[in-house]
C-alpha cells in the first residue's frame, strides 16, 4: 500500500533546499530548468545522497533525518532512469527478479513474479533474451519491470524516456501511466507530454527551490515564471470523456482527437499546440474539425506569429497566427471568434486515476 512522501530537505554544497509532499498514490511531475535540483531531489529520495538538514519521510518511517539515514539498498524504491542500466550477466528474466531476490523471495518465487512483471510490461516470452540483443525501448520495459517487481512503496523516474526513438516514447508512456496507477511516484522530466500524460501534479523547482505546485491544469492556465510559461508550450483543455474518442467542455462543446487507447469513462485532457489553432468568425467547413466558442482576451505581438489567448468555456488557450490573420479578422480583445483545431493536431489522454 503507498504512503504519502514528505520532503524537506537541505544540501548545502548544492544549494537545494527543497520542500513538498506527494499524497499517497499521485503521481508529481518535477521540472525545473538545468542546475534547478531535479536530479538532486531525485537522488535525495534514492539514498545516494544525506540531506545536510531537514528531514524525508515516507508514512511514519523517516528515511532520512537528524538522526536518520535508511540506505538505499534498504529503501523499497522503484528507480528508473533514461538509462536501463540492466545487469549484462543477467538474462532478462534474472534482472527483473534481482529486485525481489534482493528482499528475502526464494529463486522460484523471485522468478514467478519477475515473468508476471514481463508479461505485463508486454515482453512475455522473453525470459531468456541476453540484455544485449535488446532494442532500447525493450530495455526500459525490462527496467521498468524490475523497478515494480519488488512492491515499492515509491517508483521515482528521472527523464526515463529520454533517451529512446520518438517512435517508441508513446507506448511506453501509456504503458507507465497504467502501472503507476495507486503508487506514489514523482517524476523529474523536461517533456511537456511526460507531465500531461502521466501526473497529476506539478512541482517546479528554480535555483534548487520549489518555486510553485498545483494540478497540472493550474500550471498550465497560470505559470508563475518564465521558465513555466516557456516548459508549457501547449494548450490543455479539461473535460470530461464523450465516447472513446472525444471530450466534452462545460458548455457541452465537444473535442476530437486521437487518443493511445479508447478513453475510459471520467475526466480527460486534450491537449494541442498553439499553431494548430485556426481563427474565424463563422464556423469552418471542409476538413473535420473542433470548432470551439471563444472570446479574444489579449493579443502578444512575436515578430512573425502574433499569440492570441482566448477564453473556452472558462479555460485559457492561445493560437498562434500570423500578422494577416488578426489584421483581416479585425481581432480585438473582447471579440467573440471560433477556434478551430483539427481532430489529427489533438492528443486526448484520460486524467490519471488515483
Amino acid at each position: 500500500m503507498s504512503e504519502p512522501l514528505t520532503v524537506d530537505a537541505r544540501v548545502a554544497a548544492r544549494d537545494v533546499h527543497v520542500r513538498f509532499d506527494v499524497a499517497a498514490g499521485d503521481v508529481v511531475a518535477l521540472i525545473g530548468p538545468n542546475g534547478a535540483g531535479k536530479s538532486t531531489t531525485i537522488h535525495l529520495l534514492a539514498g545516494a545522497l544525506r540531506p545536510e538538514s531537514g528531514a524525508i519521510t515516507l508514512g511514519p518511517t523517516t528515511l532520512a533525518g537528524p538522526h536518520t539515514f535508511v540506505p538505499p539498498h534498504r529503501r523499497k524504491i522503484g528507480y528508473l532512469e533514461q538509462r536501463a542500466l540492466l545487469f549484462p550477466h543477467l538474462n532478462v528474466l534474472d534482472n527483473v527478479a534481482y529486485g525481489p531476490r534482493c528482499w528475502g523471495a526464494s529463486r522460484q518465487d523471485a522468478r514467478r513474479r519477475a515473468a508476471s512483471e514481463l508479461a505485463a510490461v508486454g515482453l512475455a516470452g522473453f525470459e531468456t533474451r541476453p540484455v544485449g540483443t535488446l532494442s532500447g525501448g525493450q530495455a526500459q520495459r525490462v527496467a521498468l519491470a524490475r523497478s515494480l517487481a519488488c512492491d515499492p512503496d515509491v517508483v521515482l523516474l528521472d527523464e526515463p524516456f529520454a533517451a529512446l526513438d520518438a517512435t517508441a516514447t508513446p507506448a511506453l508512456r501509456h504503458l507507465v501511466r497504467g502501472r503507476l496507477r495507486g503508487i506514489t511516484t514523482l517524476i523529474a522530466t523536461h517533456d511537456p507530454l511526460d507531465v500531461m500524460v502521466l501526473a497529476e501534479r506539478v512541482v517546479a523547482l528554480e535555483h534548487g527551490r520549489v518555486t510553485s505546485e498545483g494540478s497540472v491544469e493550474e500550471m498550465v492556465a497560470r505559470p508563475s515564471s518564465a521558465f513555466l510559461a516557456d516548459f508549457v508550450g501547449l494548450n490543455l483543455l479539461t473535460g470530461r470523456a464523450e465516447g472513446t474518442q472525444a471530450l466534452a467542455l462545460s458548455d457541452g462543446s465537444l473535442i476530437s482527437g486521437l487518443s493511445e487507447a479508447p478513453l475510459p469513462e471520467g475526466g480527460a485532457r486534450a491537449v494541442f499546440a498553439p499553431d494548430a489553432v485556426s481563427l474565424f468568425t463563422t464556423p469552418p467547413h471542409g476538413s473535420p474539425r473542433t470548432a470551439l466558442r471563444a472570446v479574444v482576451s489579449a493579443i502578444e505581438d512575436r515578430g512573425m506569429v502574433q499569440r492570441v489567448s482566448l477564453l473556452v468555456a472558462g479555460q485559457r488557450i492561445h493560437a498562434d497566427v500570423t500578422p494577416a490573420a488578426v489584421r483581416d479578422l479585425g481581432l480585438t480583445e473582447g471579440d467573440p471568434v471560433v477556434a478551430a483545431i483539427k481532430a489529427t493536431q489533438v492528443a486526448l489522454h484520460p486524467v490519471p486515476a488515483r
